[in-house]
């Protein structure tokens, strides 16, 4: 996740559009979210990612587009988590709007004596 503060006004219909290295070693990932004049915050999450290896910097480029398409800035950075995937549950605890727990990880309402862990397809 990355939030972006606005230093100066752009023009209505302007947005922004995120690439982000693929951990999983596939295609970049990409956001584009539109920005609006009133708002002097945007907040960048990147989509679902996989295989992500602690300390390991991945590649972020941030353009920031005008109504017509042409580029008024351009930022690049790296995020790098201080987790690695294989320490988070292979499967989401919980599940919906009131976060009940996922039935398929708590079978019968009682957790498990082990939880799987996420694991990297590739």
């Amino acid at each position: 996740m990355i939030t972006l503060t606005k230093t100066e006004a752009v023009p209505d219909g302007s947005t922004v559009v995120a690439t982000f290295e693929n951990p999983s070693g596939g295609p970049p990932l990409t956001l584009d979210r539109k920005l609006f004049q009133k708002l002097d915050k945007v907040v960048l999450e990147s989509p679902d990612v996989t295989c992500v290896k602690k300390q390991k910097p991945y590649a972020v480029t941030i353009e920031v587009k005008g109504p017509d398409g042409a580029i008024l800035q351009t930022l690049k950075t790296t995020v790098t988590s201080n987790l690695d995937q294989d320490i988070m549950p292979a499967e989401a605890l919980v599940v919906g709007p009131a976060y009940d727990k996922n039935p398929d990880v708590f079978r019968n309402g009682k957790a498990p004596e082990h939880f799987q862990t996420a694991t990297c397809p590739t």
